[in-house]
């Protein structure tokens, strides 16, 4: 029985020296303290304080023939506040609109067709097209959203103007009866007695009185003032005095304008205008496939931190160090041959990667491939910058880990992959603009999926921060290589 207990206790005891041993080996590196504890701490302050729940302008162009007849009012409802668009251009060339998306000198384009009036008049909808370049799911749903929100406001804006002028009738009709009242009740004390309609309490203007009316509501004149001609026949008046054949055509007029009103689809008469939302993509963009050209930079950028952010201090505490210091190598060599064969190993797997996600997982490639090598060995050089100060400044292996984790996490919430940047302000955006990731994802969703040249400065940058990286860290290197 003392036997098993102090088996029992040694088994405790033995762990307990493990337990004890690896706890105080990180309570005793504060530097590692604090990258694991204010690291992920600062990136979630930062996202918390950065983000903003709004939802950026789109530029939009339109486009309008000179002769639709409707060019005013276009103008007129552009220079009018709409929230998710601000009108930049209007004009009639539909190529020189699309060619300005493609080059995402705008955001939207909209095309109203030339003959708005004739096809709403021939019952049917007029159709309003959207153009857009978007290939995130959820820019491209905000897109539809947006083109949603025009059509049902030109809509509204359409009602309400009928409403209006509908009222504007309505007073001119009220002006025309208090007018005919005032006439009739005149006629009625001239005679000094009332009509036969009037002594029958028939306040009903009569079918003349009515026709009257609508003519003057269309705009036209009639040749006397129509009473009711089943009233006095001193106050009558004849078919001979009444321009009886103008009032049969105006009457046929508004008869065939009413019967076409009657014959309208409801429909169009209250959604005069639909849409339609089209992409200047190539290719049919699935969800999965947007995301995987940001997982693609990504890895290759995590990859490349972890394998240089290992590289320098593992050699510092293997005593490497000391031979290359004694070694007929300087330290512009060491970091030029590190360089060297990491970007080779890393190419390599970003080729077989490639390879993969095109014939297993059939990703859509529609750009250049020189331009694909060079931004993604742009991506490779700067992440190996990064990787090789990290290696400069940590202690230990274990910190140089948790750096490249940090720096993996900050990646994942500020490089555009899941949030785009136009959602974070000033602080996330400047770290944003610091990851190699962020320009990759850019980079490569334009080459891979929209098939276009990304923006000049992009590559202009990267390749300044991968020259200015790989300065500092010869320095540095130079400086550790002649400490004693």
């Amino acid at each position: 029985m003392t036997e098993i207990i102090k088996r029992i206790a040694g088994f405790f005891i033995r762990i307990s020296a493990f337990i004890t041993k690896e706890f105080f080996s990180v309570v005793s590196q504060p530097r590692l303290l604090g990258v694991l504890i204010l690291g992920p701490f600062l990136i979630l302050l930062i996202f918390g304080i950065s983000y903003q729940d709004t939802y950026r302008t789109l530029r939009t162009v339109i486009v309008v023939a000179e002769d639709s007849g409707i060019k005013e009012s276009v103008s007129a409802f552009a220079e009018q506040p709409m929230p998710g668009i601000q009108v930049v251009n209007i004009t009639p060339d539909t190529t020189e609109a699309l060619n300005a998306l493609e080059q995402q000198l705008v955001d939207l384009v909209l095309v109203i067709p030339p003959d708005t009036v004739q096809t709403i008049e021939g019952n049917q909808q007029a159709v309003l097209t959207f153009y857009h370049q978007e290939i995130d799911p959820f820019e491209v749903a905000y897109a539809e959203i947006v083109a949603d929100r025009i059509t049902e406001e030109t809509n509204r804006k359409l009602l309400l103007s009928a409403v209006e002028q509908s009222k504007a009738e309505a007073r001119t009709y009220q002006t025309e009866i208090h007018q005919l009242s005032e006439i009739q009740d005149q006629t009625t004390g001239s005679n000094g007695s009332e009509t036969p309609s009037t002594a029958a309490g028939d306040n009903s203007l009569g079918v003349t009185g009515v026709i009257w009316l609508l003519l003057q509501a269309t705009g036209r004149q009639a040749d006397g003032m129509p009473v009711d001609n089943r009233g006095d026949p001193q106050i009558s008046t004849s078919p001979q005095d009444s321009s009886s054949g103008s009032k049969d055509a105006d009457l046929r007029t508004i008869d065939e304008q009413l019967t076409r009103f009657i014959g309208m689809d409801s429909h169009v008469i209250v959604a005069p205008f639909s849409r339609e939302t089209h992409s200047l993509s190539k290719v049919d963009i699935q969800p999965v496939q947007f995301y995987i050209p940001a997982v693609l930079a990504l890895l290759l950028q995590h990859i490349a931190v972890s394998l240089a952010g290992l590289s320098i201090v593992s050699e510092r505490y293997a005593g490497t160090m000391e031979v290359m210091r004694a070694a007929p190598v300087n330290a512009f060599e060491v970091l030029l041959g590190k360089y060297l064969s990491f970007f080779i190993l890393l190419g390599c797997l970003a080729a077989a990667l490639t390879v993969l996600l095109r014939l297993v997982l059939g990703v859509p490639f529609i750009g250049s491939w020189p331009l694909y090598a060079l931004a993604v060995g742009l991506v490779i050089l700067v992440a190996l910058g990064f990787g090789f100060l990290i290696s400069s400044v940590a202690r230990s292996d274990s910190q140089a880990i948790q750096i490249s984790m940090v720096l993996l996490l900050a990646s994942i919430f500020f490089s555009g992959f899941f949030l785009q940047l136009y959602r974070f302000r000033w602080p996330a955006q400047t770290i944003a603009w610091l990851m190699p990731s962020t320009y990759g994802f850019k980079m490569l969703q334009d080459i891979m999926l929209r098939g276009i040249q990304p923006e000049a400065w992009l590559f202009w940058v990267l390749g300044g921060f991968a020259i200015a990286l790989f300065l500092v860290n010869w320095l540095k290197l130079r400086k550790l290589m002649v400490q004693n």
